[in-house]
């Protein structure tokens, strides 16, 4: 709460990044900052939109982006001091650009382990571009695990991380057991699809209909199964095309799929609380704002 209203005084912000990150930040802040947003108070800084990301993604979100107000500036950011940053622009100018909070999403790289860890051969040789290059049980060597956005050869993403941790823990049992081979997990990732949070009530989403019973839960008590109906009836229709979804519908697929992945029920019925109650004070007091900020 405190955040928020600190976050109401703003009059300009400017986000560094314009991936994943970047642009649900900057949704999420135009529902905050209606007011900055609507004066193009609101910028979004990077070198490209939503890089890697589906295509129907990013035309959805950049249409809402700009629907919004929210200012797309194509460049570089080369520097950021108390009055707001510096940016090279596409075309190699240097420009300032003034604004009360600057907030940066850019990734970060992990670090080269050849030179942190001291490695010898052959682990040496095992990170490219700043990530271990892995064999198809998750090993950089044996006996030397890897997972997540430190691992190469797979999309940087939560659910692929997550696919990753179950087969390296079966593995690592697997070698501390001494069992054959033959038992451990091949790991080979599978996308269910992907989707991007635009502000409290839209999202953008691609989702591989094949994969819809992998994305949400086999059983949805019946109120939610019901709302849910409308958003899934259309994909599991077209069969194992991509489908992209956009508005409410993808919204609602979003929390349903992120709810069903946390860890454990207690943990599920606490943020389902949490999203509810922040979801209950938003309608009564009509100020979405206070259903973002987190933003599942």
């Amino acid at each position: 709460e405190s955040l928020r209203e600190r976050l109401k005084s703003l009059s300009s912000v400017a986000i560094i990044g314009a991936g994943y990150v970047g642009v649900e930040l900057a949704a999420g802040l135009a529902e905050v900052l209606p007011e900055a947003a609507a004066a193009g108070q609101i910028a979004l800084f990077g070198s490209r939109f939503l890089p890697g990301c589906e295509e129907a993604n990013q035309r959805r979100s950049a249409e809402f982006v700009d629907k919004l107000g929210i200012v797309r500036k194509e460049g570089r950011v080369t520097s950021v001091d108390a009055e707001g940053l510096t940016w090279l622009s596409a075309d190699g100018e240097s420009r300032k650009h003034e604004c009360d909070l600057v907030i940066v999403t850019g990734a970060l790289a992990p670090s080269d382990s050849k030179e942190t860890l001291q490695l010898t051969a052959p682990l040496q040789d095992s990170v490219e571009k700043g990530r271990a290059v892995i064999d198809e049980y998750l090993r950089v060597a044996p006996g030397v695990f890897c997972l997540g956005d430190a691992s190469a050869g797979s999309p940087a993403t939560g659910q692929i991380a997550m696919q990753q941790a179950e087969a390296a823990a079966w593995n690592i049992y697997a070698q501390l057991s001494g069992l054959p081979r033959v038992a451990w997990r091949r790991f080979k990732p599978s996308a269910l699809g992907e989707f991007i949070a635009l502000g409290s009530t839209e999202a953008a989403g691609v989702v591989e209909a094949s994969q819809m019973g992998n994305l949400l839960p086999p059983a949805l008590p019946p109120a939610v199964a019901r709302l849910a109906a409308s958003a899934t009836a259309a994909v599991s229709e077209i069969g194992s095309a991509k489908v992209d979804i956009g508005g409410k519908s993808a919204s609602l697929l979003r929390r349903l799929a992120y709810l069903y992945r946390l860890p454990g029920l207690r943990h599920r019925l606490r943020v389902a609380e949490n999203w509810l109650r922040r979801s209950s004070r938003a309608s009564a007091s009509g100020d979405l704002s206070a259903n973002v900020l987190p933003g599942l």
